[in-house]
Order: C-alpha cells, then structure tokens, then sequence
C-alpha cells in the first residue's frame, strides 16, 4: 500500500473483469489515525497489488471519510449510470464533530473517481455513534440491504433500499456476543456450508451442503478478550429484513491480536467460498508500531482468505478460514525443503540466499494420530542467525491438544500492550486421525491455519535482524505417528520491494571515469541467472546492464555500487548484488559478513550510510554491524581493545557444527562424547532458554580443524539419538555469541537507583515512552493511553471512540425518525415457540426483538432510566 496510514479496509468488490478493488481507511498526512481517505487498490490475483488514487476526499477541514462499502449498480437502480452496467455506489459514514451521518457517492468509470452525491447524507439519525455501512444486494426481494453499527448501543441495525438512496429501518440485532465497549464494522454475506471439513480438499464444490447460511460479523473494540479489537462471527438465516442466529456463540475469527476489520468482497457469487480481508492490527499499539518512523507507512493487510460454513467436533456451524490460493507466488514448482519422516525428527533450513523476499510457507501434516494415549509435540521456529531473535509455534497432541505462538523472542519492538502468547485447542478429527498446519510468514507479519482453517491467527512482529532460518520438528510421538512437511519460497508482494530506476541520463558519471562496456558482457550470464534465482522484477534486469561500469570491480560491487545510490536498500536488486558479493568471497558462506542492508522487519534504528559506498566494512553502514559485539563501536571513545582474532567476531574456518535435534535429556558432555568418535573436540554448547535453563534443542560443537568436523557432519548426519535425528550444518561463526538476558517487564523496582528521578521535559516529559508514570497510570491523565495530552492522543480516537454526551440527545426522534422503528410486520411474531422462553425472539433487548411495528420504550434495556439518566460510561474514559 502506499506510504502514509491505513486501517480498516472498505469498500471492497470484484468488477466484471475479475479486477479486485480494496479500499482502505487512509491517512496520506501522517502515520497516525485522522484526515481519514479512502484509500484504493487493485489487483487480479488479490497478492500484487496496484496503487490507484486517493478514492474519496473529505470535503472540508474537521471531514473524515469513514469505514463503508460499495456495490456494483447492474441494473442501475439508483438512476445514476444510464445506459451502462459497471457504474459502482459506495456508502460510507462522514464523520464530524458533531455527527455520524451516512452518504454516497457514485463512480462512472468503475470505481477509479467518485462524484458525491448531491443529497447527502442518505441516513441520519443526530448521533455521534452511528457507522460503517455494509451494503448487498438481496435478490428475492429485489433490494438493497444495509447492515450498520450503532457503536456504543451495541446494536447492528438492518434497513433496505429500493435504489440506494432512500433507506428504511428493517429490523435490530442487539446485544449479541462479546459487547467490548462498542460494535463496529458489521458485514452480512451469504455463505457456502461444508459437508466434511476433514477431507484434503474441503472447498471442492462437490462438498458443498448447501448454500442458504448466512454469516455476520461485528467487531469490537476496545474489550477484546487478549484486549483492543477484534471480530466475532454469527452464522444463521437472513429473510432480506431479519437475521436469525442459530445459537447465542461467539465465534471469534482469529485467535492471534492482529485481525480486525474484516471484510468480504462483494460480487463473489454466493455458492462460492466467499473471499475476506482484514487490517492486520490491533488498536491498543497500532499508532506506534516502528515502521512509521523508520519505512513512513503503519499498518498493513492481512492475506485475503476463503471462508464457509462446517460443522465440526464439538463445534456446529464453524466460521472456516483458509488462505486465498498462494501457488502463484511460489519461487519453485517443487518445494525448496521437504521431509516425509519428520516424526521425531528436526528440519532446519536457510532461506537467507534462496528467498530473498523473506516470505514462505510450510504445511505440515500429522497422520495415524491414535484416538487414544497420545503423545507427543510439533513445533516450528523462525529465526534469525544474526541477532538470535525468533517467533515460535507448536501443538500439543495430547491432553486437551493445546497450540501455541510465541512472539517473545523478538526485541524490535515494546510496548505493554503488545501481548506476546497467543494459544488456542484444535481436537483432532476421530475420522482422519490427522492434524495439518500451514504457516504463511513475511517481513513482519505471520498467519497460521490450523486443520484446513478451522482455527487461524494473524500475528505481526518487528525484529532487530531479519528472521532467515525455519526448523520444524516433532518429539517424543506415540509409536506409528507420522509427520511430512512442505516449505515453499514466495515472491514478495510488498510493492516497496521493487526497484524503481533512474533516467540513463540522470546518472553521474562514475567517479573514475569508467565507461559502460565490455566487462558487464563477461558477467551478464551469471549475474543474469543470479538476479532470476532471486526473483528480481524482469523489467529490471535489462536496465541494469546500462549502469555496470567497465572496471576491475566485481559485478557486485557495481551492483551494489548502483542499487544503493539510485534504490531504496531493501530492494530485489540491492538484495541479489548483496549476495553476489557474499558468493565471491575467500571465505564463501561461513564468512561473516553483514549480510543484510537493512531490517526488513523495519527496525525503527535508522540507516546511515557513509559515502563511499563500495567499502565492506562498518563504515559503509554508518555504525556497527548488529552481528559484531556492541564493544565493536567506532565513536568517539576509539576503538575497542584487541581480543584477537579478526575483526568480524571470528569467521568460522570450517570446524564449527551448528548441530539440531538434540534431546532434552541430553548434555554437553553427552554431546561431546558423540563427537569425539571423529576428531578433537574444542568445545561443546547447548542453547538454552534463558529464562527456564531448558534445552532448546540445538546447539554448536567446534572440533579442533575442518577436516575432523567434516567426518563428524557425514558421520552423524541424519544418525536418531534418544529418539531425535541429528541434522549438522557449519556454523557461520568459529563461537555461539553469548546470549542476551531476558527483559524485565515489571514495575519499576524499589531498589532501583540508576540514576536520578526522572525529570519534566524532553519527548516523553522525562520518562520513559512506555512508563505509566508519564501519564498517570492506564486511567488517569497525562496523555498515552489513558488520558488526554501527550503524543498518541489523537482527534481520530477521540472522536470515534468517545461517546459524546449521551445527555445531549434530548430526542431520538428530532429528525422524523425513530432510529429503532420499523413500518414492516413482524412476520416472526406470530411463532409460539420461542426457544428461549420470551414471547418475542429477541425479548432480551427489551421487546424490541424483530422489529414489530410500535417503536421501543426509551429505556431498551430495563431498570427506569432513559438515555438521559443513565451513567455515561465513555465521556471520561
């Protein structure tokens, strides 16, 4: 997406052409929430993404263009699109100051420009806690339907149209599910319902039961159950005017903290797995995540996923989440690393020189589970060889067959509320006796699927170095289990990681006065097949060859020479000369060299870089490199003392293992007598958890030269010990670093006397960015997030989440409409069977239930009191 801030995605539908357009809550100004914009992009496979123009402007200063939809106008029911079938509507909340109101806007030219309606607002009811309109078509009844939020009533109101511009009330689904403290972004869409769910391939048409369900989604936030927002889902049966549940469950759609939002794309047909996207955020920590201060954007959007209906074990009319088809971004046919006896066994693989996007994808399945007396876990690790960060998951399979994901390992980024365990129970099918996992990560977000999508999260994490190595493994398996997996690379489909090259003439000449020829010619071969196993952009490729000087310098260099002057340094480029040069090193891969130009993860450090950008040295990164220790450091204090060895933090010659698999029960000494059957053993050590002192299960053994470590690596490799297969590969260092102590997430100790008390002034009023001291603890003033002032106290959260005054809405009614009220019958009412006791289905929202014709009392919720009177419980948050 385009620089600048984005949330909530609008808008979204599928034209005729199959061209899928997204719009999005977009800050262009800053990289926090307010000025709000429709963003807009497109795409014909939903993963490369086209930035278009800014779709729809506010019209005046103190104007934001909220959360809303839009349809295509076939049969151009509006009367604005004579004569032309393509026209698009879209609906969305103008917000002010002093109301939410509904309005409209139409586009001749497939939803590229919009023209706001003159009429405006279609909808207004004089309330500040109105939004986000979700509009379908309802073909039996020939009409338009509108699901809306009254935020902080938490009611989700129904109203139908005839031509998109005069709407009438319908109905009211009210207080369902979690509450949170307010309701938005509501979506209703008819929805396939599976037969089997545990079949290979679930979303075969053939295994469809029936296609009349019906699903609404209601987000909340705040009040989400690991805190701020998230999305809840109610399968049930919709008759154009009135939903019915089928049960009073909430049914959260991500169990992870990073998926808000969602919303499905209007113009998929309804006998096909309907496709949804959502903001991949949280709002407790969105306004201060680090890519906006060191990459200029905030926020991203999840993958788009399929979505049904199945009924499951112990789970009837469960909301099915799967990713959209990712084959087309896979870098190879065949996986890049498979196993197919993986039970009891480690798979490590490096990706840092085969993907050079970051972004893959492994499945995992799990077979012969027995029914009962089962044991055994499978875990997964992402990690980074440079910095030792890592994000982590695994499932249990006995007990109550917990999973998990761990993003605690990763320092890139804190803040109190970004909460780092996320677990949720995945029973396994007694049909298939199977469990399957795919697991979607990029450069700073992670999804996971769990048994064909009957449970998914959405987990964003920010690094110091970039994850570049996975291990999947499983332990202690019952007798008989049996584990496979599958990685695939995937091209990046962040459109920041494609380079844009200057004008020929735009170029200064090359300091020496070297002249484009004949000396590229000798390299193109190599370089060219190089640049396409990194997947740079075919349109680069031959414009390269126009800036290669003809000089001595390898081609790397010269790559490098021009991508990091003339491209952002996290592009395909930039990362295909980078490791062009770490192939043409003495040394090969063991070296270690910064193999990185920067942190995909967007570390909020920023890059300086020296001039002389042909210099491999620490210079050339404007400060230390993240790999060397921190006593490396090039200031004004001088150098650091001379501890031998070279100045990179010891290159490995070859005789260090980096070795995986390795039991629990197992320790160093036992380690080293495996080895030394092959050589001298130098040294032997474990990794371990620095909070716990357990094993982690890896480790590194150094022998005394190259040539024993060698005999060691073929002679152990693959070899099963206590139960686990050994996997060795040559480390990149000649040592382990030493690892970095646990951070301490508590109050601040009573004992602490570091320094002087903190003091008025500076960024943070002298405290720390996170200290509640700075703003007076969670609920009081002082700014941050609990109280008026300070940075993050922004006008956009002030006006969408804060009630504004209940007392001053003397009358619902002051505009010539009930807000509540219905002119239909009440086609329910009749029924005498009430399942839940109450002479009106939705008796527990004080009788206002289906609509019937008679207005509610003013007290919808029991106890005497009127809006007026009632504890306003949002003013003063």
């Amino acid at each position: 997406m385009a620089d600048g801030r984005q949330n909530d995605p609008n808008g979204n539908f599928v034209d005729a052409d199959g061209v899928y357009h997204l719009y999005y809550q977009y800050n262009p100004s800053e990289n926090i929430a307010g000025n709000q914009h429709w963003g807009h992009a497109t795409s014909t496979d939903l993963y490369h993404w086209e930035n278009q123009a800014i779709a729809i402007f506010p019209g005046a200063e103190g104007e934001g263009i909220f959360s809303g939809s839009s349809v295509i106008d076939v049969n151009n029911t509006s009367g604005f699109f004579p004569n032309q079938t393509n026209g698009v509507v879209a609906m969305y909340t103008l917000n002010t100051a002093e109301e939410e109101t509904q309005e409209i806007a139409y586009s001749t030219d497939g939803g590229y420009t919009f023209t706001k309606y003159a009429n405006n607002p279609v909808i207004s009811i004089n309330s500040t806690q109105f939004r986000d309109p979700k509009v379908t078509w309802y073909p039996p009844a020939q009409q338009w339907v509108m699901v809306i939020a009254y935020a902080q009533e938490f009611v989700i109101g129904f109203y139908t149209s005839p031509n998109l511009r005069d709407w009438s009330h319908a109905s009211n689904f009210s207080r369902w599910g979690l509450l949170g403290l307010q309701y938005e972004c509501p979506n209703l869409v008819q929805i396939p319902m599976l037969s089997n769910i545990s079949v290979e391939n679930p979303l075969d048409p053939s295994n469809f039961a029936s296609t009349d369900m019906y699903v609404l989604t209601v987000s909340i936030n705040p009040g989400a159950p690991l805190g701020g927002s998230i999305t809840q889902a109610f399968p049930g049966t919709f008759n154009g005017t009135h939903f019915a549940p089928v049960d009073q469950v909430a049914r959260i759609t991500d169990f992870g903290k990073d998926n808000y939002a969602g919303q499905f794309f209007y113009g998929i047909p309804p006998t096909s797995p309907q496709i949804s996207i959502a903001w991949a955020s949280n709002w407790q920590y969105t306004q201060v995540v680090p890519t906006g201060d060191s990459e200029n954007f905030r926020s991203a959007m999840s993958l788009p996923r399929y979505n049904v209906l199945a009924n499951t074990t112990r789970g009837d009319y469960t909301f099915v989440s799967l990713p959209y088809d990712l084959s087309p971004l896979y870098t190879t046919t065949s996986p890049i690393a498979n196993s197919t006896s993986l039970a009891n066994a480690s798979l490590l693989y490096d990706y840092s020189r085969t993907v050079p996007s970051g972004a893959l994808t492994f499945n995992m399945t799990v077979t012969s589970i027995p029914a009962e007396n089962v044991s055994g876990t499978t875990n997964f690790t992402f990690m980074s060889s440079v910095t030792g960060e890592s994000i982590r998951g695994g499932f249990y399979l006995g007990g109550d067959t917990p999973f998990f994901i761990n993003r605690g390992y990763i320092r890139g980024f804190d803040n109190p509320f970004f909460t780092d365990k996320f677990s949720t129970n995945n029973l396994v099918s007694v049909d298939t006796q199977t469990f399957r996992l795919q697991v979607v990560i990029d450069r700073s977000i992670m999804e996971v699927f769990l048994d064909n999508g009957l449970r998914s999260a959405t987990t964003t994490f920010f690094t110091e170095g970039e994850l570049d190595t996975l291990i999947v493994s499983s332990a202690e398996l019952s007798p008989g289990i049996a584990v496979s997996v599958d990685v695939y690379g995937l091209t990046s489909y962040d459109t920041r990681d494609y380079v844009s090259l200057p004008d020929k003439a735009s170029v200064q000449p090359h300091p020496d006065n070297f002249v484009f020829g004949s000396r590229f010619q000798e390299f193109l071969p190599s370089t060219t097949d190089h640049l396409q196993s990194h997947h740079c952009p075919d349109p680069i490729k031959p414009e390269i060859s126009q800036y290669i000087p003809d000089s001595s310098q390898s081609i790397g260099t010269a790559l490098v020479s021009f991508c990091d002057s003339y491209t952002q340094s996290h592009s395909f480029a930039y990362k295909a000369a980078m490791a062009t040069m770490d192939y043409e090193t003495e040394n090969g891969r063991y070296e270690d060299e910064p193999r990185y130009e920067r942190d995909r993860s967007a570390s909020p450090r920023p890059v300086k870089r020296d001039d002389d950008y042909g210099k491999r040295d620490d210079t050339y990164r404007g400060g230390r490199d993240r790999s060397a220790s921190p006593n490396d450091r090039m200031d004004s204090r001088g150098p650091a003392p001379d501890r031998g060895g070279d100045d990179r933090g010891d290159r490995n010659p070859g005789s260090n293992l980096f070795v995986t698999g390795i039991h629990p029960r197992l320790n160093e000494a036992d380690v080293t007598r495996l080895f030394e059957k092959y050589g001298d053993v130098e040294g032997c050590s474990i990794m371990k958890d620095p909070h716990t002192q357990e094993s982690r299960g890896f480790g590194f053994v150094k022998m005394v030269t190259a040539d024993q470590a060698d005999a060691a690596k073929e002679g152990l490799q693959g070899e099963n010990i206590e139960g686990r297969t050994l996997s060795i590969e040559k480390a990149r260092r000649s040592r382990p670093r030493t690892p970095t102590p646990g951070k301490y997430f508590g109050p601040p100790k009573r004992d602490d006397v570091r320094g002087p008390p903190p003091r008025g002034g500076g960024r943070y009023g002298g405290y720390d960015r996170y200290d509640d001291r700075r703003r007076g603890g969670y609920g009081g003033g002082g700014g941050g997030y609990g109280g008026g002032g300070g940075r993050y106290d922004d006008t956009y959260r002030s006006s969408r989440y804060e009630d504004r005054g209940y007392g001053r809405r003397d009358d619902y009614g002051s505009r010539g409409i009930d807000r509540y009220a219905s002119s239909r019958d009440d086609r329910y009412s009749s029924r005498g069977d009430d399942r839940r006791g109450g002479s009106d289905y939705h008796s527990r929202d004080g009788g206002r239930g289906y609509g019937g014709d008679s207005a509610p009392s003013r007290d919808p919720y029991g106890g005497g009191k009127g809006y007026d009177d009632r504890d306003d419980r949002y003013s003063r948050r």
